[in-house]
Protein backbone atom coordinates (compact mmCIF):
# COMPACT_ATOMS: atom_id res chain seq x y z
CA UNK A 1 0.00 0.00 0.00
CA UNK A 2 1.42 3.24 -0.92
CA UNK A 3 1.01 6.20 1.40
CA UNK A 4 0.90 9.76 -0.07
CA UNK A 5 3.57 12.41 0.50
CA UNK A 6 2.75 15.13 2.92
CA UNK A 7 1.08 18.27 1.19
CA UNK A 8 3.12 21.80 0.91
CA UNK A 9 0.61 24.73 0.94
CA UNK A 10 1.53 27.92 0.01
CA UNK A 11 -0.24 31.31 0.80
CA UNK A 12 1.18 34.09 -2.14
CA UNK A 13 0.04 37.16 -3.42
CA UNK A 14 2.05 40.45 -4.54
CA UNK A 15 4.66 39.25 -2.64
CA UNK A 16 5.83 36.64 -5.06
CA UNK A 17 4.34 35.20 -8.61
CA UNK A 18 2.64 31.24 -7.98
CA UNK A 19 4.94 30.60 -10.55
CA UNK A 20 8.35 31.25 -8.69
CA UNK A 21 6.51 29.29 -5.94
CA UNK A 22 6.20 26.15 -8.70
CA UNK A 23 9.95 26.69 -9.09
CA UNK A 24 10.76 26.25 -6.05
CA UNK A 25 8.44 23.46 -4.64
CA UNK A 26 7.00 21.82 -7.43
CA UNK A 27 4.00 19.89 -5.80
CA UNK A 28 3.33 23.05 -4.01
CA UNK A 29 -0.44 23.74 -3.55
CA UNK A 30 -0.12 27.34 -4.22
CA UNK A 31 -3.34 29.71 -2.58
CA UNK A 32 -4.85 33.46 -2.75
CA UNK A 33 -3.71 35.58 -0.30
CA UNK A 34 -4.50 33.99 4.17
CA UNK A 35 -7.81 35.29 5.19
CA UNK A 36 -10.19 34.16 7.60
CA UNK A 37 -11.35 30.87 7.53
CA UNK A 38 -8.75 29.57 4.66
CA UNK A 39 -6.65 27.27 7.21
CA UNK A 40 -9.98 26.09 8.27
CA UNK A 41 -10.97 25.08 4.25
CA UNK A 42 -7.50 22.96 3.75
CA UNK A 43 -7.86 19.35 4.26
CA UNK A 44 -4.59 19.17 6.17
CA UNK A 45 -3.28 15.70 7.98
CA UNK A 46 -0.24 15.49 10.29
CA UNK A 47 3.18 16.02 9.01
CA UNK A 48 1.91 18.69 6.07
CA UNK A 49 3.38 22.09 5.68
CA UNK A 50 1.37 25.52 5.25
CA UNK A 51 3.81 28.22 4.56
CA UNK A 52 2.09 31.88 5.12
CA UNK A 53 3.33 34.52 2.73
CA UNK A 54 0.52 36.94 2.24
CA UNK A 55 -3.08 37.57 3.64
CA UNK A 56 -5.29 40.06 3.83
CA UNK A 57 -6.83 42.01 6.33
CA UNK A 58 -7.82 45.75 5.26
CA UNK A 59 -11.03 44.62 3.38
CA UNK A 60 -11.81 41.23 4.95
CA UNK A 61 -10.96 39.86 8.07
CA UNK A 62 -7.64 38.30 8.52
CA UNK A 63 -7.03 35.09 9.47
CA UNK A 64 -7.39 34.55 13.01
CA UNK A 65 -4.70 33.07 15.72
CA UNK A 66 -6.98 30.36 16.89
CA UNK A 67 -7.23 29.07 12.99
CA UNK A 68 -3.42 28.91 13.38
CA UNK A 69 -2.72 27.04 16.75
CA UNK A 70 -6.17 24.39 15.30
CA UNK A 71 -3.47 24.00 12.24
CA UNK A 72 -0.19 23.44 14.90
CA UNK A 73 -2.42 21.10 17.36
CA UNK A 74 -3.25 18.89 14.87
CA UNK A 75 0.39 18.18 13.65
CA UNK A 76 0.24 20.44 10.89
CA UNK A 77 3.65 22.87 10.29
CA UNK A 78 2.78 26.57 9.90
CA UNK A 79 5.91 28.85 8.87
CA UNK A 80 5.26 32.58 8.24
CA UNK A 81 7.37 35.00 6.41
CA UNK A 82 7.60 38.43 4.62
CA UNK A 83 4.37 39.73 5.08
CA UNK A 84 1.25 38.54 6.88
CA UNK A 85 2.84 35.53 7.71
CA UNK A 86 5.83 37.17 9.37
CA UNK A 87 3.45 39.36 11.57
CA UNK A 88 1.88 35.93 12.91
CA UNK A 89 4.70 33.82 12.90
CA UNK A 90 5.89 36.32 15.52
CA UNK A 91 2.85 36.22 17.42
CA UNK A 92 2.95 32.50 17.30
CA UNK A 93 6.61 31.52 17.93
CA UNK A 94 5.83 30.71 21.39
CA UNK A 95 3.25 28.45 19.69
CA UNK A 96 5.14 26.72 18.05
CA UNK A 97 4.91 28.21 14.40
CA UNK A 98 7.90 28.98 12.53
CA UNK A 99 9.26 32.19 11.62
CA UNK A 100 11.74 32.73 8.71
CA UNK A 101 13.41 35.39 7.78
CA UNK A 102 14.67 39.33 7.93
CA UNK A 103 10.95 40.10 8.21
CA UNK A 104 10.12 38.13 10.69
CA UNK A 105 13.20 38.82 12.92
CA UNK A 106 12.22 42.64 13.00
CA UNK A 107 9.17 41.39 14.45
CA UNK A 108 9.95 39.23 16.72
CA UNK A 109 13.00 41.15 18.37
CA UNK A 110 10.17 44.42 18.63
CA UNK A 111 12.42 46.02 16.38
CA UNK A 112 9.13 46.82 14.22
CA UNK A 113 5.92 46.48 15.58
CA UNK A 114 3.29 48.10 13.10
CA UNK A 115 1.27 45.76 10.51
CA UNK A 116 1.26 48.50 7.72
CA UNK A 117 5.33 47.79 8.07
CA UNK A 118 4.58 45.22 5.64
CA UNK A 119 1.19 46.33 3.97
CA UNK A 120 0.79 46.83 0.43
CA UNK A 121 -1.76 47.63 -2.24
CA UNK A 122 -2.23 45.36 -5.17
CA UNK A 123 -4.58 44.33 -8.25
CA UNK A 124 -7.12 41.41 -7.53
CA UNK A 125 -4.42 39.49 -9.36
CA UNK A 126 -1.44 40.00 -7.15
CA UNK A 127 0.29 42.71 -9.02
CA UNK A 128 1.63 45.22 -5.72
CA UNK A 129 0.95 49.04 -6.23
CA UNK A 130 3.10 49.95 -3.33
CA UNK A 131 6.12 49.25 -1.58
CA UNK A 132 6.09 48.21 1.87
CA UNK A 133 7.41 49.88 4.22
CA UNK A 134 9.74 46.95 5.43
CA UNK A 135 11.38 46.39 1.81
CA UNK A 136 12.20 50.37 1.63
CA UNK A 137 13.42 49.98 5.53
CA UNK A 138 15.94 47.41 4.50
CA UNK A 139 16.97 48.74 1.43
CA UNK A 140 18.53 52.18 2.96
CA UNK A 141 19.63 50.45 5.72
CA UNK A 142 21.85 48.34 3.20
CA UNK A 143 22.63 51.71 1.57
CA UNK A 144 23.94 52.95 5.02
CA UNK A 145 25.85 49.64 5.64
CA UNK A 146 28.53 50.50 2.37
CA UNK A 147 28.24 54.24 3.24
CA UNK A 148 25.95 55.80 0.26
CA UNK A 149 24.37 57.35 3.02
CA UNK A 150 23.83 58.43 6.93
CA UNK A 151 22.27 56.48 9.21
CA UNK A 152 20.76 59.83 10.18
CA UNK A 153 19.30 60.11 6.66
CA UNK A 154 18.21 56.36 6.82
CA UNK A 155 15.87 57.80 9.58
CA UNK A 156 14.97 60.62 8.16
CA UNK A 157 13.70 58.89 5.26
CA UNK A 158 11.86 56.26 7.04
CA UNK A 159 9.88 59.42 8.91
CA UNK A 160 8.73 60.61 5.61
CA UNK A 161 7.94 56.82 4.44
CA UNK A 162 6.25 55.80 7.02
CA UNK A 163 4.01 59.20 6.87
CA UNK A 164 2.78 57.82 3.53
CA UNK A 165 -0.24 56.05 3.79
CA UNK A 166 0.43 52.30 2.61
CA UNK A 167 -1.64 52.10 -0.49
CA UNK A 168 0.57 55.11 -2.21
CA UNK A 169 3.52 54.59 -0.70
CA UNK A 170 6.07 53.66 -3.51
CA UNK A 171 9.85 55.13 -4.10
CA UNK A 172 8.73 57.80 -6.31
CA UNK A 173 6.13 59.30 -3.44
CA UNK A 174 8.95 59.10 -1.05
CA UNK A 175 11.03 61.47 -3.85
CA UNK A 176 8.30 63.85 -3.84
CA UNK A 177 8.10 64.63 0.14
CA UNK A 178 11.98 65.04 0.27
CA UNK A 179 13.19 67.89 0.16
CA UNK A 180 16.90 69.98 0.36
CA UNK A 181 20.13 67.77 1.48
CA UNK A 182 17.18 64.59 2.08
CA UNK A 183 16.92 65.00 -1.68
CA UNK A 184 20.50 64.66 -2.52
CA UNK A 185 20.43 62.12 -0.14
CA UNK A 186 17.24 59.90 -1.40
CA UNK A 187 19.03 60.06 -5.00
CA UNK A 188 22.48 58.65 -4.08
CA UNK A 189 20.63 56.09 -2.54
CA UNK A 190 18.07 55.05 -5.53
CA UNK A 191 20.92 55.39 -7.56
CA UNK A 192 22.90 52.52 -5.83
CA UNK A 193 19.52 50.64 -4.86
CA UNK A 194 18.25 50.60 -8.95
CA UNK A 195 22.55 48.92 -9.54
CA UNK A 196 22.17 46.22 -7.18
CA UNK A 197 18.57 45.21 -7.91
CA UNK A 198 15.69 42.75 -5.93
CA UNK A 199 18.35 41.14 -3.95
CA UNK A 200 18.35 44.39 -2.05
CA UNK A 201 15.22 46.77 -2.98
CA UNK A 202 13.20 43.63 -2.33
CA UNK A 203 13.34 41.90 0.85
CA UNK A 204 9.69 40.45 1.01
CA UNK A 205 10.16 38.12 -1.89
CA UNK A 206 14.25 37.05 -0.38
CA UNK A 207 12.06 35.56 2.88
CA UNK A 208 9.80 34.44 1.07
CA UNK A 209 11.65 32.42 -0.97
CA UNK A 210 14.37 31.35 1.52
CA UNK A 211 10.76 30.22 3.51
CA UNK A 212 9.33 28.13 0.97
CA UNK A 213 12.90 26.24 0.15
CA UNK A 214 13.50 25.62 3.80
CA UNK A 215 9.54 24.11 3.65
CA UNK A 216 10.51 21.65 0.62
CA UNK A 217 13.84 20.81 2.07
CA UNK A 218 13.05 20.54 5.24
CA UNK A 219 15.70 22.90 7.12
CA UNK A 220 13.50 24.55 9.30
CA UNK A 221 14.62 26.24 12.34
CA UNK A 222 13.54 24.81 15.58
CA UNK A 223 10.15 25.32 16.87
CA UNK A 224 9.42 26.02 20.33
CA UNK A 225 8.48 22.29 21.64
CA UNK A 226 4.28 23.03 22.00
CA UNK A 227 3.11 22.62 25.58
CA UNK A 228 -0.37 24.21 25.04
CA UNK A 229 -2.51 21.95 23.82
CA UNK A 230 -3.53 20.69 27.58
CA UNK A 231 -4.52 24.52 27.86
CA UNK A 232 -8.30 25.09 27.35
CA UNK A 233 -7.43 27.64 24.16
CA UNK A 234 -10.31 26.12 22.09
CA UNK A 235 -12.58 29.07 22.25
CA UNK A 236 -16.38 29.21 21.28
CA UNK A 237 -15.76 31.33 18.15
CA UNK A 238 -13.12 28.50 17.14
CA UNK A 239 -15.76 25.93 17.26
CA UNK A 240 -18.33 27.91 15.48
CA UNK A 241 -15.62 28.72 12.97
CA UNK A 242 -14.70 24.95 12.29
CA UNK A 243 -18.13 24.52 11.80
CA UNK A 244 -18.95 26.99 9.16
CA UNK A 245 -15.61 26.65 6.90
CA UNK A 246 -14.59 23.19 7.41
CA UNK A 247 -15.71 21.12 4.42
CA UNK A 248 -18.00 18.39 4.66
CA UNK A 249 -18.91 17.80 1.24
CA UNK A 250 -18.39 18.98 -1.83
CA UNK A 251 -19.17 20.71 -5.57
CA UNK A 252 -17.00 20.81 -8.40
CA UNK A 253 -15.93 24.34 -8.13
CA UNK A 254 -16.70 24.62 -4.02
CA UNK A 255 -16.31 22.72 -0.38
CA UNK A 256 -19.71 23.08 1.64
CA UNK A 257 -19.13 23.30 5.27
CA UNK A 258 -20.34 21.00 7.91
CA UNK A 259 -22.56 24.23 9.65
CA UNK A 260 -24.70 23.88 5.85
CA UNK A 261 -25.27 20.67 5.83
CA UNK A 262 -26.15 20.24 9.74
CA UNK A 263 -28.52 23.91 8.58
CA UNK A 264 -30.07 21.65 6.05
CA UNK A 265 -30.74 19.06 8.41
CA UNK A 266 -32.31 21.25 10.80
CA UNK A 267 -34.48 22.86 8.12
CA UNK A 268 -35.91 20.30 6.12
CA UNK A 269 -35.30 16.86 7.82
CA UNK A 270 -38.76 15.92 9.78
CA UNK A 271 -37.03 13.58 11.71
CA UNK A 272 -34.66 16.13 13.32
CA UNK A 273 -36.48 18.12 15.71
CA UNK A 274 -37.24 14.25 17.53
CA UNK A 275 -33.43 13.62 17.38
CA UNK A 276 -32.53 16.94 18.32
CA UNK A 277 -35.27 17.29 21.30
CA UNK A 278 -33.40 13.58 22.56
CA UNK A 279 -29.69 14.99 22.12
CA UNK A 280 -30.46 18.01 24.42
CA UNK A 281 -32.81 16.20 27.03
CA UNK A 282 -29.49 13.44 26.97
CA UNK A 283 -27.11 16.53 27.69
CA UNK A 284 -28.92 18.15 30.16
CA UNK A 285 -29.51 14.11 32.23
CA UNK A 286 -25.46 13.98 31.38
CA UNK A 287 -26.54 10.43 29.55
CA UNK A 288 -26.35 8.89 26.44
CA UNK A 289 -29.30 9.53 24.21
CA UNK A 290 -29.65 6.01 23.68
CA UNK A 291 -30.02 5.88 27.74
CA UNK A 292 -33.73 5.07 29.33
CA UNK A 293 -35.86 7.34 30.69
CA UNK A 294 -33.88 10.19 29.22
CA UNK A 295 -36.91 12.59 30.02
CA UNK A 296 -37.21 11.78 33.78
CA UNK A 297 -33.52 11.93 34.18
CA UNK A 298 -33.33 15.63 32.57
CA UNK A 299 -36.24 16.81 34.55
CA UNK A 300 -34.66 15.55 38.12
CA UNK A 301 -31.30 17.38 36.56
CA UNK A 302 -33.21 20.41 36.34
CA UNK A 303 -35.63 19.86 39.22
CA UNK A 304 -31.76 20.23 40.84
CA UNK A 305 -30.64 23.00 39.56
CA UNK A 306 -33.84 24.56 41.14
CA UNK A 307 -35.45 24.92 37.46
CA UNK A 308 -39.09 23.60 37.55
CA UNK A 309 -42.38 24.80 36.40
CA UNK A 310 -43.29 25.97 39.86
CA UNK A 311 -39.70 28.32 39.01
CA UNK A 312 -40.76 29.79 36.01
CA UNK A 313 -43.05 32.69 35.78
CA UNK A 314 -45.96 33.08 33.41
CA UNK A 315 -43.93 35.68 31.32
CA UNK A 316 -41.20 33.28 30.96
CA UNK A 317 -43.19 30.09 29.72
CA UNK A 318 -45.00 32.63 27.65
CA UNK A 319 -41.72 33.69 26.23
CA UNK A 320 -41.02 29.93 24.92
CA UNK A 321 -44.03 28.47 24.59
CA UNK A 322 -47.19 28.79 22.20
CA UNK A 323 -50.48 30.33 23.53
CA UNK A 324 -52.24 27.12 22.23
CA UNK A 325 -49.38 24.82 24.12
CA UNK A 326 -49.70 26.97 27.62
CA UNK A 327 -53.88 25.84 27.82
CA UNK A 328 -53.34 22.34 26.41
CA UNK A 329 -49.96 20.44 27.59
CA UNK A 330 -49.44 19.23 30.62
CA UNK A 331 -46.55 20.73 33.26
CA UNK A 332 -44.17 17.95 32.36
CA UNK A 333 -44.56 18.60 28.76
CA UNK A 334 -44.57 22.19 28.69
CA UNK A 335 -41.13 22.31 31.11
CA UNK A 336 -39.90 19.65 28.60
CA UNK A 337 -39.89 21.55 25.27
CA UNK A 338 -38.81 24.84 27.37
CA UNK A 339 -35.42 22.79 27.93
CA UNK A 340 -35.28 22.23 24.63
CA UNK A 341 -35.83 25.01 23.07
CA UNK A 342 -33.92 27.04 25.70
CA UNK A 343 -31.17 24.81 24.14
CA UNK A 344 -29.88 26.35 20.84
CA UNK A 345 -27.25 25.46 18.26
CA UNK A 346 -24.60 28.21 20.02
CA UNK A 347 -21.06 27.24 20.31
CA UNK A 348 -21.02 28.66 23.82
CA UNK A 349 -22.25 25.31 24.85
CA UNK A 350 -20.90 21.83 24.64
CA UNK A 351 -24.32 20.55 23.42
CA UNK A 352 -23.96 22.15 19.91
CA UNK A 353 -22.08 19.61 17.63
CA UNK A 354 -18.97 20.77 16.35
CA UNK A 355 -18.30 18.11 13.80
CA UNK A 356 -20.04 15.20 11.70
CA UNK A 357 -19.26 12.33 14.45
CA UNK A 358 -20.38 14.53 17.24
CA UNK A 359 -23.59 14.97 15.00
CA UNK A 360 -24.01 11.50 14.08
CA UNK A 361 -26.96 10.80 16.11
CA UNK A 362 -29.03 13.99 14.98
CA UNK A 363 -29.43 13.81 10.87
CA UNK A 364 -28.74 11.10 7.93
CA UNK A 365 -25.50 13.01 6.67
CA UNK A 366 -25.29 11.36 3.62
CA UNK A 367 -28.93 13.03 2.78
CA UNK A 368 -28.55 16.24 4.25
CA UNK A 369 -24.93 16.82 2.30
CA UNK A 370 -26.16 15.65 -1.13
CA UNK A 371 -29.18 18.49 -0.54
CA UNK A 372 -26.05 20.97 0.34
CA UNK A 373 -24.22 20.56 -2.30
CA UNK A 374 -27.31 20.23 -4.68
CA UNK A 375 -27.66 23.71 -3.22
CA UNK A 376 -24.58 25.19 -3.57
CA UNK A 377 -24.31 24.05 -7.04
CA UNK A 378 -27.99 26.02 -7.81
CA UNK A 379 -26.75 28.74 -6.57
CA UNK A 380 -23.28 28.95 -8.13
CA UNK A 381 -25.05 28.48 -11.47
CA UNK A 382 -27.34 31.10 -10.89
CA UNK A 383 -24.74 33.62 -9.67
CA UNK A 384 -23.23 32.76 -13.47
CA UNK A 385 -26.37 34.11 -15.57
CA UNK A 386 -25.79 37.83 -14.28
CA UNK A 387 -24.40 40.24 -11.48
CA UNK A 388 -26.63 40.67 -9.11
CA UNK A 389 -28.21 37.12 -8.81
CA UNK A 390 -26.82 36.77 -5.56
CA UNK A 391 -28.66 35.28 -2.19
CA UNK A 392 -28.49 38.30 -0.78
CA UNK A 393 -31.12 39.79 -3.18
CA UNK A 394 -33.11 36.80 -1.81
CA UNK A 395 -36.49 38.73 -0.43
CA UNK A 396 -36.78 37.34 3.31
CA UNK A 397 -40.70 37.31 3.11
CA UNK A 398 -40.13 34.66 0.39
CA UNK A 399 -37.87 32.60 2.61
CA UNK A 400 -40.28 32.90 5.69
CA UNK A 401 -43.16 31.80 3.55
CA UNK A 402 -41.33 28.43 2.29
CA UNK A 403 -40.24 27.51 5.19
CA UNK A 404 -44.07 27.95 6.92
CA UNK A 405 -45.33 25.62 3.92
CA UNK A 406 -42.12 23.07 5.09
CA UNK A 407 -42.95 23.26 8.08
CA UNK A 408 -47.22 23.24 7.66
CA UNK A 409 -47.60 26.24 9.63
CA UNK A 410 -49.73 29.25 8.52
CA UNK A 411 -47.30 32.00 7.72
CA UNK A 412 -48.95 34.33 9.93
CA UNK A 413 -48.57 32.06 12.68
CA UNK A 414 -45.21 34.01 14.22
CA UNK A 415 -45.30 31.71 17.72
CA UNK A 416 -46.02 28.38 15.83
CA UNK A 417 -42.96 29.20 13.63
CA UNK A 418 -41.04 30.70 16.26
CA UNK A 419 -41.49 27.39 18.14
CA UNK A 420 -40.97 25.03 15.06
CA UNK A 421 -37.31 27.00 14.84
CA UNK A 422 -36.34 26.72 17.85
CA UNK A 423 -37.32 22.82 18.29
CA UNK A 424 -34.83 22.57 15.71
CA UNK A 425 -32.12 24.32 17.57
CA UNK A 426 -32.91 27.48 16.07
CA UNK A 427 -33.12 31.08 18.60
CA UNK A 428 -35.79 32.37 16.64
CA UNK A 429 -37.55 32.99 13.11
CA UNK A 430 -35.38 35.33 11.44
CA UNK A 431 -32.45 32.98 12.32
CA UNK A 432 -34.08 30.28 10.49
CA UNK A 433 -34.63 32.51 7.28
CA UNK A 434 -31.53 33.63 7.51
CA UNK A 435 -30.20 29.54 7.97
CA UNK A 436 -32.58 28.84 4.92
CA UNK A 437 -31.30 31.57 2.20
CA UNK A 438 -28.82 29.18 0.97
CA UNK A 439 -31.14 26.34 0.51
CA UNK A 440 -34.36 28.29 -0.89
CA UNK A 441 -33.58 28.40 -4.39
CA UNK A 442 -32.65 24.77 -4.88
CA UNK A 443 -35.77 23.83 -2.58
CA UNK A 444 -37.95 26.25 -4.88
CA UNK A 445 -36.77 24.40 -8.30
CA UNK A 446 -37.23 21.04 -6.41
CA UNK A 447 -41.14 21.96 -5.36
CA UNK A 448 -41.59 23.13 -9.27
CA UNK A 449 -40.43 20.58 -10.45
CA UNK A 450 -42.72 18.28 -8.22
CA UNK A 451 -45.36 19.88 -8.81
CA UNK A 452 -44.94 19.82 -12.78
CA UNK A 453 -44.57 16.19 -12.81
CA UNK A 454 -47.81 15.77 -10.81
CA UNK A 455 -50.06 18.00 -13.12
CA UNK A 456 -48.60 15.84 -15.98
Amino acid sequence: MTTSSPALHVFIGPTLTAARVRSLGPTAIVHPPVQHGDLLRLATSPGDTVVIIDGLWHQVPPVRHKEILELLASGVTVIGAASMGALRAAELAPYGMVGVGWVYEQYASSAIDADDEVAVAHTPEGRPLSTALVCIRYALSAAADVGIITRSDVGRLLDRAQALPFQRRTWRALKYVTTGDLAEAYELARAWLDAQGPAVTNVKALDAELAIAQAVAGQLPTAVPPGWQAEPWRTSHLRRWIATYRPAAHTARASVPFLAVLNHAQLYDPAFPARWRRHVLAWIAAQSPAARNVEDQALAAAHARGLDSNALTPGQIGYWATPGEIVSLCQRELLLRILVRSARMDPTASVWPETPAEAAGLLDADTAARAAVTAWTTNERVAATGPGRTLEHLDPKRIHAHLASQWGIHPSDTAALTAAARDRGILSLPDAVEAARPFYLAARATSLTVGTTRQR
